[in-house]
């Protein structure tokens, strides 16, 4: 399939893709048996999807019912690879598994200005940002 679409799980969630690679790279991450139907996604004329592997934005809207301005070119956080890695990495880094509000913030302003971050490398920053890192290293 080429360009974007959409995938239906088993579970009823509904995952949009760039492309057949980043599927690829979920895929990976995540077990896809449960996949059942995919078609190719068409804009919608009131909100935005970002790919759900890599995290970049499918499709120019204007008005998006989520975002008060215009919608992020990239949002890392609906990148399941980006997450998978990042909550891995704040748990090596800090050695808690509760996430809280503060670093979530920080992470947010960190992949602002480093757009396209792997999820590794954020939590590195923002536990190193925060001077959460664990004495275990």
């Amino acid at each position: 399939m080429s360009g974007p679409f959409l995938i239906n799980a088993g579970d009823g969630a509904a995952l949009p893709f760039c492309e057949i690679g980043c599927f690829n790279t979920y895929s990976y991450y995540k077990d896809v048996e449960d996949v059942t139907t995919g078609k190719k996604l068409k804009a919608s004329r009131n909100i935005c999807f970002h790919c759900a592997a890599c995290g970049r934005l499918l499709f120019n809207i204007k008005n998006c019912i989520l975002h008060d301005d215009e919608c992020p070119y990239w949002l890392w956080y609906a990148a399941y690879p980006i997450m998978e890695d990042f909550l891995d990495g704040i748990e090596e880094t800090i050695g808690e598994t509760v996430i809280t509000q503060l670093i979530w913030d920080t992470a947010d302003r960190i992949a602002e200005s480093n757009t396209c971050i792997s999820g590794t490398d954020l939590a590195i920053l923002t536990s190193n940002v925060l001077g959460l890192s664990s004495d275990e290293d």
